[in-house]
């Protein structure tokens, strides 16, 4: 071989689905710890879709048909259950990270933790607003679990 001739790089094939294994990994663990830490914590937000739903219902429902009344009861219903899980599927959807399964895994943490960083600030206003800074400093290690799992999520994003 000359100088002048440079050698092909070798391009390694799959260096990018491991990356994106570990990333899944590492987005997985977070998610675990954050639903050990809301469980232990025993406090549950009122997430924003929850309050979405409650206003459609409250401002607009005695317009809506009785169908769509009962669809959104039962959304409501539905969502407050999904609510009072929120660690455990906030653990499950790291489990499902690490899997490998993202688009499930990040859909329950979403869910158990309040569609993320939006739902985190509205939950975090919404309880200083009701009942002061003292309850919301509180339930510090809540807000914590909640940062991990939004920061799990932003992870697996970027995967």
């Amino acid at each position: 071989m000359q100088p002048s001739e440079e050698k092909p790089v070798q391009v390694v094939k799959g260096s990018k689905p491991k990356r994106k294994g570990i990333i899944f990994r590492i987005a997985g663990i977070i998610a675990i710890i954050a639903g050990l830490v809301m469980v232990g914590s025993g406090y549950t937000s009122h997430p924003i879709y929850l309050f979405v739903l409650e206003y459609v219902k409250t401002h607009y429902g005695s317009s809506l048909p009785s169908t769509a009344q009962l669809a959104i009861n039962l959304a409501i219903f539905a969502l407050n259950i999904i609510v009072a899980l929120g660690g455990v599927l906030v653990i499950s959807g790291g489990v499902l990270l690490l899997l490998k399964r993202g688009f499930s895994g990040r859909l329950l943490i979403r869910l158990g933790g309040g569609l993320g960083i939006f739902g985190l600030l509205i939950a975090i206003g919404e309880t200083y607003y009701l009942s002061g800074f003292s309850l919301a400093a509180f339930h510090a290690e809540y807000w914590i679990g909640i940062i991990l799992a939004v920061a799990a999520i932003w992870l697996s994003q970027r995967a």
